[in-house]
């Protein structure tokens, strides 16, 4: 069944494989300053209709958005698929993704200030440093590297090209998007939000809190594994030597640092602005 052809946009500039800034979208030179926070927003929103101009790409690329607005690409060959899925990500979600990478590097307290320390501290403690080589690209995929490089170099085309127009949330904080490289694209986080997985090491702890407490058929009733198993504490060993303070010290920073209220101001943001009349901003 054929896609809808609406918002179709292009990216072509076939033979060209140096990466630098290309012609894009063209930036709201010139223009008055909005009067609104949503006439800036709309300002900054990304072009998905027409033909651009990128350089990076080997061949021609066709990015149809359906009704929806989810792209489908269209690539003649896999580096162009991921250079052009970079892009397109960084589009729809530049925001979400830089600050996705200073939580993963641990770099929230370069924008958060303080409260975001624990939270960096946890993320460069578990942070994978190496070794990069064969054996651990592979693991991904075996063109991994090549394929995280591309998709960083199509993420980084957007960002070079739109510097003088990012979206909305860069312009009122101040902040400014850094290039992705394929060891980038590896950040991960060490808990996954699947319940079945019993979430992280903090849960073995408050289980074995909960053992000493209530036994452990109690525990194990509160705790309901799936799939259910009986719970058996292994033979010799002293629960005593778990104790609350070590569920804190695993608990620290292993939240979730954007849930709902978690940060309220950035340190580069921290007067409110309102957007009044053209070409006047007041503080």
């Amino acid at each position: 069944m054929p896609l809808p052809r609406t918002h179709a946009c292009v990216l072509c500039l076939a033979a060209l494989v140096s990466f630098t800034a290309a012609c894009s979208q063209p930036a709201v030179q010139g223009a008055s300053a909005p009067a609104s926070l949503d006439e800036l927003a709309r300002q900054s929103l990304a072009t998905i209709d027409g033909s651009l101009k990128v350089l990076g790409l080997k061949q021609r690329v066709e990015i149809i958005r359906d009704q929806q607005g989810i792209p489908h690409i269209f690539a003649q060959n896999e580096d162009d698929l991921f250079f052009a899925q970079g892009y397109v990500m960084a589009q729809d979600r530049l925001w979400q993704l830089e600050l996705w990478r200073r939580w993963r590097e641990g770099r929230l307290a370069e924008i958060f200030g303080p409260k975001a320390f624990d939270n960096d501290a946890r993320a460069r403690l578990m942070m994978f440093r190496g070794p990069w080589d064969a054996k651990e690209w592979t693991s991904y995929h075996p063109d991994a590297e090549r394929l995280f490089t591309a998709w960083a170099n199509g993420h980084n085309a957007y960002i070079a090209t739109h510097a003088d127009n990012l979206p909305v949330e860069f312009k009122l904080t101040g902040i400014k998007p850094e290039p992705w490289t394929a060891k980038t694209v590896t950040l991960r986080w060490a808990e996954l939000g699947i319940d079945s997985t019993s979430a992280a090491p903090a849960a073995e702890i408050q289980l074995a809190l909960n053992v000493k407490k209530f036994g452990a058929e109690e525990a194990n009733r509160r705790t309901a594994p799936d799939p259910y198993d009986d719970l058996k504490v292994p033979e010799g060993l002293d629960l005593n030597w778990i104790t609350e303070d070590a569920l804190a010290a695993a608990q620290k920073g292993d939240d979730d640092p954007f849930s709902p209220g978690k940060r309220r101001h950035l340190r580069s943001w921290s007067r409110t602005v309102r957007l009044c009349q053209p070409g006047r901003r007041r503080v």
